[in-house]
């Protein structure tokens, strides 16, 4: 009879750690590029702070994803909360404004989750 494997409790919590730190990546990655490609971040630096109704009104989107969109990035620290609205971190803002720079990483974040999902 096999005896049973011993688990290192250790060894598990670091690898169940590597594996949501790649789920967050890829979140991170995928929120971002719809953002993008929707305009959201432009529109928090260019028009300010906004609750997921004032977004809509102001892009014309659904309301219901865009209130689960900005909940995402915030939690992945991407967009600051003030009161019930949602403000541009300085480091959106900047890649925001940073659109056209040749090397700028967003065109590739962009292509990487267009390749696997078409938004």
């Amino acid at each position: 009879m096999a005896e049973a494997a011993t688990i290192d409790a250790a060894r598990q919590e670091e690898f169940v750690g590597k594996v949501v730190e790649q789920i967050s990546g890829t979140m991170t990655t995928l929120l971002g590029a719809v953002g993008d490609r929707l305009g959201l971040f432009k529109n928090l630096a260019a028009e300010g702070p906004a609750t997921s109704a004032e977004l809509a009104s102001r892009t014309k989107l659904n309301e219901r994803y865009l209130r689960e969109w900005l909940g995402g990035m915030a939690t992945l620290f991407e967009l600051r909360r003030i009161d019930k609205a949602f403000q541009s971190s300085s480091r959106t803002c900047v890649s925001a404004r940073a659109r056209e720079r040749p090397l700028f990483y967003r065109w590739h974040i962009s292509d990487a989750a267009s390749a696997s999902w078409s938004i």
